[in-house]
């Protein structure tokens, strides 16, 4: 975990000194950073206690590339401890669950004509796996950055991940209903600007 830090609070001071203004072609990259928590009971979106799995530190990754006309392409990872299942179902032990998404952004801060406010939408897939099973998922996305500075900012994201395989896990329990859901929270850094 030190050394995890370490490795954070370096790419926070490079970052801090690098001249950027926005995700586009003068500012192609942003690099995300935050917790994550995944409800697999998605048709009960506000049953925060009874099932949402909140991950424990920083959890959830994404790196995305400005492509034009307000379209990104983007790549994430999260982790999290699963204990809370679909219907109320128990596992012995906490299931681990890993996910990895490709995603294509809209931003809608122009067509909104907006500054600090950065919408966007999103669909993409996936894959999930959970103990020794994993299966493919399609994704819808919806989202907002809001800028504190040119180079800083504060991302929430909500994802809705649709089993694409037959029952989600192959040959054992699905401890979903063929959905979930996983919100993000977390900071957000632009670069890869040129001085002007």
């Amino acid at each position: 975990m030190k050394n995890l830090s370490k490795l954070l609070i370096a790419i926070l001071i490079t970052f801090s000194y690098t001249n950027t203004y926005s995700q586009d072609e003068n500012n192609p990259w942003q690099f995300s950073f935050g917790v994550n928590a995944v409800d697999l009971n998605a048709d009960e979106f506000f049953a925060v206690d009874e099932n949402w799995n909140v991950s424990s530190g920083l959890s959830m990754f994404t790196l995305s590339k400005y492509l034009g006309d307000n379209m990104s392409l983007g790549l994430s990872g999260s982790v999290n401890s699963i204990s809370k299942f679909a219907d109320g179902d128990e596992f012995i032990n906490d299931a681990t669950n890993f996910a990895g998404d490709l995603m294509l952004k809209y931003s809608l801060s122009e067509v909104l004509s907006l500054e600090k406010l950065d919408p966007f939408v999103g669909i993409g897939i996936g894959k999930t796996w959970m103990d020794s099973s994993s299966w493919m998922t399609s994704n819808a996305s919806l989202g907002m950055n809001y800028w504190f500075s040119d180079v800083w900012g504060l991302t929430a994201q909500v994802d809705y991940k649709l089993n694409m395989s037959e029952n989600g896990r192959g040959n054992t329990l699905m401890p979903d209903k063929g959905e979930s859901m996983r919100y993000s929270l977390g900071f957000s850094v632009r670069f890869g600007g040129e001085d002007k």
